[in-house]
C-alpha cells in the first residue's frame, strides 16, 4: 500500500491475477528513486523492507513500522531539531557517500585506463633498434632469395622507412631512458 501512496501504482503490475502472483514471487519491485525521484531515500528504505521477499529483512511488526514512521514524521516536521532514526540515516549516508565517492572514482579509473591503453599501444609498437636492424636483416635475406630466382629488387625498395612522429618518439623516449639511467 506504501508503495502505491508513494508513486501512484502498485510494485506488481500483470494482466492477470497469476501474472500478479508471478511478478510478486520471482521478480524485486522497480525501486521508487526510478519512479518518483521526489521521494526521500528514507521512506524508499522503509518501503524496500516491507516489500522485501526474505522474511527475516522485513520489520517485525507492525508497531516497529509505526514508531519509525513518527519518528521520520518528527524528522519532516523539524528537521533542524529531530535527526533521522539512526537505522535510516547511516544507511543515508552511505549512499550519499557512494555518490560523492562512485562518480569522481569511476571517473579516474576510465582516464587511467584510456591513459594506460594509449601507453601500452605507443610501447607496443614503437621498435627498438635492434628490432629495426632485425627486420632489416631478415628483409635482405627474403631479398637475396627472390634475387636468386631472378627477380630484381633494388637496395632502396627494400629501405625500412619509419614515420618522422616514430623517429621523434623514439629519440625521445631514448633521451628519458638516459636520464633515468644517471
Amino acid at each position: 500500500m506504501t508503495y502505491a501512496m508513494a508513486t501512484g501504482h502498485p510494485p506488481f503490475r500483470a494482466e492477470t491475477s497469476y501474472g500478479i502472483l508471478r511478478r510478486i514471487t520471482d521478480h524485486a519491485h522497480r525501486p521508487i528513486q526510478d519512479v518518483r525521484l521526489e521521494v526521500p531515500p528514507w521512506l524508499c528504505q522503509i518501503i524496500d523492507r516491507l516489500l522485501s521477499k526474505n522474511a527475516s529483512d522485513r520489520f517485525s511488526s507492525a508497531d516497529e513500522v509505526a514508531m519509525l514512521l513518527e519518528e521520520c514524521l518528527a524528522h519532516v516536521q523539524q528537521p533542524s531539531v529531530v535527526q533521522l532514526p539512526d537505522s535510516l540515516r547511516t544507511k543515508f549516508k552511505d549512499a550519499r557517500r557512494f555518490k560523492k565517492v562512485g562518480l569522481p572514482g569511476f571517473v579516474v579509473f576510465v582516464a587511467t585506463f584510456a591513459i594506460t591503453l594509449s601507453l601500452w599501444n605507443l610501447f607496443t609498437t614503437i621498435e627498438t633498434p635492434h628490432e629495426t636492424t632485425r627486420t632489416k636483416v631478415k628483409v635482405q635475406i627474403a631479398a637475396e632469395a627472390i634475387s636468386s630466382d631472378g627477380l630484381q629488387i633494388s637496395d632502396r625498395e627494400l629501405d625500412w622507412h619509419q614515420d618522422d612522429q616514430l623517429d621523434q618518439i623514439e629519440s625521445s623516449l631514448s633521451d628519458l631512458n638516459r636520464e633515468l639511467e644517471q
